[in-house]
């Protein structure tokens, strides 16, 4: 039975090893100051159980989505 590929493009994910404690500091505070658009950064929140609706939802429209997360809660 052939399998269609699970990841379908490739990312860079860039590290911040070298970032320093206030570096942290910096991004939580732009995030609570609302200084990020994460609305407009993340594509899709779902929960756990949500979770094969998403990934048929990705599968058929990839480039619909740019972030998603999975909540555990």
């Amino acid at each position: 039975m052939k399998h269609a590929p699970f990841v379908q493009k490739e990312l860079e994910i860039m590290g911040s090893h070298n970032a320093l404690p206030s570096d942290s500091h910096q991004v939580i505070q732009m995030l609570e100051q609302k200084l990020f658009p994460v609305e407009e950064a993340v594509s899709a929140i779902a929960p756990l159980e949500g979770t094969p609706a998403l990934l048929r939802a990705w599968t058929e429209n990839p480039s619909r989505f740019s972030k998603t997360m999975i909540s555990m809660h």
